[in-house]
């Protein structure tokens, strides 16, 4: 099953319930090297390339990280596929992300480019690029190989890439399972193995250094706002998985959403919680 899925048109939403992760931003200026090329006065800015940027979410942990170390002369080129007028008003990612560049929420280094980078090449020299990231984005793409080289291909030689995701390994026992039991068997065929990662970091030219799992996301309430992520009023799951689960069992997916309305209501009947963390995994390289 090959899975393209994309967050076109629900940018508030997903901007509201996928904050970033301030501690992948502080792991990848700490082993990024950055500091040191600023030693050596390049004569140029530093560059950055975002894969799949959103709005911004990340971006700004990572601005924090760079403006709280002294660098200033650097520009982060942020891709993302999901940038069109929507006929139904609902604003896209790259929207978004231009208003926020615009409110002062994150600075005009950030130069927003809309491009889908699945599986074609991107419109950058090859070796332009200091540091080069994505979180959350692997599933979404068909290419996953050819996708890998490309950023190879642009990553300075000795730089590194750093990757905020799972492997098909990870995603068992995630908590909604025990709600949508066909999740599993679908995160499995969107996710790498382990193996399958490591062994696309060394065939594209990275010299693969490691892991790092982290809390994505703590404490997690299972209330009637995590409800509304996933069964909005406009039809749209927040997860890409429940995203295909509603479309492909239909019945499973309103079985599962009643289940949790279920929970929901008692627990305000109690004042009562139940709460659960995300974990996540950095997987990094340098290129060779």
């Amino acid at each position: 099953m090959k899975i393209a899925h994309g967050y076109e048109g629900i940018a508030l939403n997903y901007f509201k319930a996928r904050p970033g992760t301030p501690k992948f931003a502080e792991f990848m200026f700490l082993n990024s090297g950055v500091l040191d090329l600023v030693k050596k006065d390049l004569g140029r800015p530093i560059y950055i390339a975002e894969f799949g940027v959103g709005s911004g979410q990340q971006t700004g942990f990572v601005e924090a990280q760079l403006e709280a170390n002294g660098v200033t002369d650097y520009r982060i080129l942020a891709f993302d596929k999901s940038y069109s007028p929507n006929p139904n008003g609902r604003q896209d990612q790259l929207n978004l992300l231009k208003d926020r560049i615009g409110r002062g929420e994150l600075s005009d280094r950030v130069i927003p480019i809309q491009c889908n980078i699945d599986g074609i090449p991107l419109p950058i020299p090859t070796g332009k690029v200091d540091l080069s990231y994505m979180a959350f984005v692997q599933p979404h793409l068909i290419d996953k190989e050819g996708v890998m080289r490309e950023i190879a291909r642009i990553t300075r030689q000795g730089c590194p890439f750093f990757l905020f995701g799972a492997t098909s390994e990870d995603p068992v026992a995630h908590p909604y399972d025990i709600f949508f039991p066909s999740m599993g068997a679908i995160q499995k065929e969107r996710y790498p193995t382990y193996k399958q990662l490591t062994d696309s970091f060394k065939q594209s030219g990275f010299k693969y250094r490691g892991h790092c799992r982290l809390i994505r996301d703590k404490g997690v309430r299972i209330d009637r706002a995590l409800l509304e992520q996933i069964d909005p009023i406009e039809d749209i799951a927040i997860n890409s998985t429940l995203q295909i689960i509603r479309k492909e069992y239909p019945e499973e997916f309103q079985q599962g959403v009643d289940t949790i309305r279920k929970i929901v209501e008692q627990l305000e009947e109690t004042g009562g919680y139940i709460t659960f963390d995300k974990e996540r995994t950095i997987y990094w390289g340098i290129k060779r």
